[in-house]
């Protein structure tokens, strides 16, 4: 059979050069990524269910965690984190204090987007979250349980998402989630990092959370 190349007329002595495409695992790069967005509920749970002392969750407003609590079967949400804080892991979640000039300046920015005209409403949709969120510490209060669940609100334009497992400890993982403009914030690509696998960009995306939640005033329910 002829093939594609003779058909050019190259000349019988020329051969093509195969060029090959390596694959790129993950050992090799020191982190994975998750380029279409928000990873699905149960993925999630089973990442946090590795942790031993903290789990740490940055966003904006939270508003689709809250809803967990109350829509999300106890099996799939509020019956792991129960199990989490049993066992003396502690939670913190962190949103953008609503009332803040960084809030309607980013809500008003990102609101010009014809797509995200919703984004007007979320210091509504934040004020509603943080309510719900505060019954919850409540609720693990009166419990008692050996871990904690701890509530916080910044005063920065946010940058991405963090989703972090022991943090400080030799063997710290988050997942980190930037913020494109004009796409939803659900649907922006996740990069997951290891101290294990690649300590140096670890400990730059560490740098950047520790700085960020610096100010962050608590919630008290």
């Amino acid at each position: 059979k002829t093939s594609s190349y003779q058909n050019l007329n190259l000349g019988d002595s020329w051969q093509p050069d195969v060029i090959k495409i390596l694959k790129i695992e993950k050992e090799e790069r020191g982190y994975i990524y998750h380029e279409t967005g928000r990873l699905p509920l149960d993925q999630k749970m089973k990442f946090l269910e590795q942790a031993k002392e903290e789990i740490v969750e940055v966003g904006v407003r939270l508003n689709t965690l809250s809803t967990h609590f109350e829509h999300r079967s106890g099996h799939e949400f509020k019956d792991r984190i129960t199990a989490l804080l049993e066992r003396g892991v502690n939670i913190k979640f962190y949103l953008l204090d609503p009332s803040s000039n960084e809030a309607i300046l980013y809500f008003r920015d990102r609101s010009t987007a014809n797509f995200q005209k919703q984004e007007a409403q979320s210091t509504e949709i934040i004020k509603a979250a943080i309510e719900k969120l505060k019954l919850v510490v409540q609720e693990y209060q009166a419990l008692n349980l050996k871990g904690q669940l701890e509530l916080y609100k910044y005063k920065h334009i946010p940058y991405n998402n963090f989703l972090i497992i022991d943090g400080e400890t030799a063997h710290g993982q988050m997942r980190v989630s930037h913020y494109m403009y004009g796409i939803k914030r659900a649907n922006s690509p996740v990069v997951e990092i290891s101290k294990d696998n690649n300590a140096s960009l670890y400990r730059r995306y560490w740098r950047s959370y520790s700085a960020f939640v610096r100010d962050a005033n608590k919630v008290n329910p």
